[in-house]
């Protein structure tokens, strides 16, 4: 079951918003195809027919939403049945007192929005004019003097060399693709970004330390990062990252064999191009899947749903593949590492609190095993796996786009979340996990494309 404390405040808040706001007929509606353009979230596109309290759209066959009248502003006519716009009456503010005044009444049904009209997510992206000259200035902060540098989906704000942003740029353009190709397979409701996603690419590892500081973040290990708050990336050439520059700097020295010094070299900018492209590949299917609203960029996630996605869009090109069509090899190796050639050190119950959000611990959990559950589910039950991927979005969109952001948390508990997975999976049993065990155990594991 759903917690009060979080879904209750949805529909309560819906409700309140229902019954304080002034009533908005148009007598002379009639049925047809229209866009409705909401008091908050985007505009929807359907067939739309009116009810005693709400207006009814089929958003497409076999799918249709309610909107209650009072969180509509403007139907716009798309046919020949309806012949003019109806303006209807804008709702008004909400105070912070009359949120407070009715928290904790649950007698207030939500009509809740259940579906959206279809986006386009490959034709480019605008760009944000007045968001890329903040970047400029935050790059010129935390380093040298920047350049910005457009492709159809990203902007990249960068301190590094041209020809380092432009492969960077040739290697993320495709992970767009693949993600749109992901949502598009599953039908999973997401949403347009409104302008290009924007990355800072830094020339060095100290501008990227510098960055990240200004953000309030430490640390000397991170190679990437995605920050949910701004809705930006921040990557660096990992050549100048302190190991990979430190065994560069080794092979100038004179005093080494000259084949050990070519080893050296050779192995330290293979193991960067490597970490260039699986650390960006990940963070940047992060930056994408907050883009579309698979999930809320505010709140709580399960983790394995979040760090297990982006793992599946992190494997680099080789003769086997890239991203999505690909077996990671690196997290199958450590999957095998930490659990067992077949999984036998992964019990039941562990498997069953990592999917309920119950066993976090942290990296095993969330990439290693969070990257084997979206491959078995992803390959293995792709229908089922669908309408899971499916209700997760839904729900993003609920308390980033339609609420405005106003009430944000994690409105489900693990008795929730349960219902939630086993209603689509059926139940998490020892019989289902040896399911999802045999078949991680069943994949061929190929040490030469284990970079790790």
């Amino acid at each position: 079951m759903f917690r009060f404390s979080n879904i209750v405040w949805v529909a309560v808040l819906a409700g309140f918003l229902a019954l304080s706001a002034p009533r908005a007929w148009s007598d002379d509606f009639k049925e047809g195809r229209y866009k409705v353009y909401r008091v908050s979230g985007p505009p929807v596109t359907g067939f739309v027919r009116k009810l005693p309290n709400a207006y009814e759209v089929e958003v497409r066959a076999g799918i249709t939403m309610k909107i209650p009248v009072t969180q509509v502003r403007k139907l716009e006519p798309l046919d020949e049945v309806a012949t003019e716009t109806i303006e209807l009456t804008a709702l008004g503010g909400v105070s912070d007192e009359d949120i407070q005044s009715i928290l904790g009444s649950g007698e207030i049904e939500l009509s809740a929005v259940d579906g959206r009209e279809h986006v386009d997510l490959e034709s480019p992206l605008t760009l944000d004019r007045d968001s890329l000259q903040e970047m400029m200035s935050a790059a010129r902060t935390a380093g040298r003097q920047a350049q910005y540098y457009p492709t159809d989906h990203f902007v990249f704000v960068y301190t590094s060399d041209e020809a380092k942003v432009r492969a960077l740029a040739a290697r993320l353009e495709p992970i767009y693709e693949w993600c749109a190709k992901y949502v598009a397979q599953l039908e999973i409701p997401v949403e347009r970004p409104d302008h290009k996603l924007e990355i800072f690419f830094f020339g060095h590892f100290d501008e990227f330390l510098a960055y990240r500081t200004l953000k309030g973040q430490s640390g000397h290990n991170v190679l990437g990062n995605y920050f949910p708050d701004e809705h930006r990336s921040a990557f660096f050439d990992v050549e100048t990252f302190w190991t990979i520059e430190r065994d560069l700097k080794r092979a100038e020295d004179k005093s080494l064999p000259i084949q050990e010094r070519r080893r050296i070299r050779n192995e330290a900018l293979r193991k960067a191009e490597a970490l260039n492209l699986e650390v960006v590949q990940h963070e940047a299917a992060h930056h994408i899947h907050f883009g579309f609203g698979i999930f809320p960029r505010v709140g709580e996630w399960i983790p394995w749903t979040v760090e297990g996605l982006a793992t599946m869009f992190e494997v680099p090109p080789s003769e086997a593949g890239a991203s999505l069509g690909a077996i990671n090899h690196a997290r199958l190796g450590e999957f095998r590492r930490a659990y067992g050639e077949k999984g036998e050190r992964a019990t039941w119950e562990y498997v069953r609190g990592v999917i309920l959000g119950q066993n976090d611990d942290g990296y095993l959990s969330r990439y290693v095993m969070g990257w084997a559950m979206h491959h078995y589910l992803y390959f293995k039950q792709r229908d089922k796996y669908a309408k899971y991927m499916q209700a997760l979005a839904d729900r993003a969109y609920r308390w980033t786009t339609h609420f405005g952001g106003l009430i944000t948390g994690q409105d489900t508990d693990a008795t929730a979340r349960q219902a939630e997975f086993e209603t689509i999976f059926g139940e998490i049993n020892e019989a289902w996990v040896k399911s999802f065990l045999e078949h991680i155990a069943s994949l061929r594991y190929r040490p030469s494309l284990d970079n790790r």
